[in-house]
């Protein structure tokens, strides 16, 4: 690991050269006031810690906000804005795409047959969009990279690897998920694929308070009938099925801390019944949260 004081020219970076490839690249950033337009060298993942960033990307306008990343392809041009009072933290991870390419081939699959094309020699090639970096296949990175920076002094060519086969494991889910949606058009299923990333992220950000299925579905601008019936199609759960999974994985990782009782667990994952709680936690666990509690180390 070495500083790259030639990838960036501003203050407010930490640039950094990972292992044997010259591409692969960390950026941490403090901004404030910053603007900056250049093509990304490599696949850039560009993830934000605190605050906001924009990004223009093939015209299109993306606002990136905390706990979200954004994903664009090499040699994409990017124009980057930071215009606030506080500091803006972020972190970018540059990937070499023959990297993630070799990484698609491990995986013996490609994006383009997932969606019923045909398999070609083009480089690898991302969505670019947005994502909530939660439950994401790159989320125990960042958070390592984002917690422990000596994480890239310990066997950075290893991460990358890691990397490169996260970032092909999210465009197959997210080709999976689009395919399934029940639309002719491609540019009509990538759009209602967005409309409920954006509900799953409103979920799972509030999942402790009570939710009806028409708040979200208004979140991802669709009618409630709509919305239920895409979910179910994208993701092989309805609504407040994804909702429940959800709360009861919290469940279990509030029921690791003993200073909390079952009924203040409930209440932190938005059952205000504690019987309900307890019965919708042993259907979905297999055992009931005091049970799985005690078994916990």
């Amino acid at each position: 690991m070495r500083l790259d004081p030639q990838f960036v020219q501003a203050e407010g970076f930490k640039a950094f050269k990972t292992g044997y490839n010259p591409l692969n690249r960390v950026v941490y950033s403090d901004l404030q006031d910053w603007v900056s337009q250049r093509p990304s060298q490599g696949i850039g993942i560009k993830y934000v810690q605190e605050g906001e960033e924009q990004y223009e990307v093939d015209g299109q306008l993306y606002h990136v906000k905390a706990g979200q990343f954004l994903m664009v392809n090499h040699q994409q041009e990017v124009t980057a804005f930071v215009r606030s009072r506080k500091i803006v933290k972020g972190l970018c991870l540059y990937i070499d795409p023959e990297q993630v390419r070799n990484a698609q081939s491990l995986l013996g699959q490609s994006a383009e047959q997932l969606l019923d094309e045909q398999v070609s020699a083009k480089p690898f090639e991302v969505r670019q969009r947005t994502y909530p970096v939660r439950h994401s296949p790159i989320e125990s990175i960042v958070r390592s990279l984002l917690h422990n920076p000596h994480t890239l002094y310990q066997d950075s060519d290893t991460l990358f690897e890691q990397l490169a086969l996260a970032v092909v494991q999210k465009e197959f889910q997210v080709g999976k998920e689009v395919f399934a949606i029940h639309a002719k058009r491609r540019s009509t299923r990538e759009e209602l694929h967005q409309r409920l990333t954006i509900a799953k992220a409103y979920m799972l950000d509030n999942l402790s308070q009570p939710m009806l299925v028409s708040e979200v579905a208004r979140e991802a601008a669709l009618s409630e009938f709509h919305f239920i019936r895409t979910f179910r199609q994208a993701f092989g759960l309805s609504p407040n099925q994804f909702m429940q999974r959800e709360r009861i994985r919290q469940a279990k990782a509030l029921l690791r801390q003993p200073h909390l009782s079952v009924t203040e667990v409930a209440a932190q994952c938005g059952f205000s019944d504690l019987q309900y709680f307890s019965r919708t936690f042993k259907r979905l666990a297999g055992e009931s949260p005091s049970r799985f509690r005690a078994q916990c180390p």
